[in-house]
């Protein structure tokens, strides 16, 4: 399974956050941070293979910055590094997302018990 699949699955599972417990929560929590780093490293090599072929099409003649970065967008690596940039960004909002429904469940917790 990819990381790209796995964060599907956990995107797919909190659709239903209202049936999930505190303590899945939490191993939820903790794989998507664990993910958050590979994905970090992901990044790094898109990027480094974007900016590869941002200077290749930069070093073609009478090509400005401008055409270049236009150019660029159209490429297999933009692509990737695009998708990857998201990818992270989804998952820094999911660990949010869970961080609150912790905190949620554990103030329901709290009050269903001094009641």
């Amino acid at each position: 399974m990819t990381i790209r699949e796995s964060i599907n699955a956990y995107r797919n599972e909190l659709l239903n956050a209202g049936q999930i417990d505190g303590n899945r929560l939490g191993e939820i929590l903790v794989e998507l941070s664990a993910l958050s780093g590979n994905i970090s490293d992901h990044i790094i090599e898109c990027e480094s293979a974007y900016g590869k072929v941002y200077n290749e099409i930069l070093e073609l003649p009478y090509m400005s910055a401008a055409k270049a970065k236009i150019k660029i967008m159209s490429t297999p690596e933009s692509l990737n590094y695009r998708r990857a940039k998201a990818l992270e960004e989804s998952v820094t909002q999911m660990i949010g997302s869970i961080k609150y429904l912790i905190r949620v469940k554990e103030n329901e917790y709290s009050n269903s018990r001094t009641q």
